[in-house]
């Protein structure tokens, strides 16, 4: 039998506040969580050396943002 749960959290605050420091903690104690989508972004665009980032295009950040969280909706 699967238990489903419709509930969820989102964790919010500034940058520096701890949600990463939060988030790592509840996935080391078994909870599901979900990477913020910009830091996925900003994570591959470093790697790709591409520009689509908050402090240089952030036309092309947003983009890639909306389309990554209408993805991962369709897909969870």
């Amino acid at each position: 039998m699967k238990m489903i749960k419709n509930n969820f959290y989102i964790i919010t605050g500034r940058p520096g506040s701890g949600k990463t420091s939060i988030i790592n903690i509840l996935q080391s104690r078994g909870f599901l969580c979900i990477e913020e989508v910009g830091r996925q972004i900003i994570r591959e665009q470093i790697k790709i050396s591409g520009d689509a980032t908050h402090s240089k295009d952030r036309r092309k950040f947003l983009d890639l943002m909306l389309s990554r969280a209408m993805y991962t909706k369709e897909n969870l």
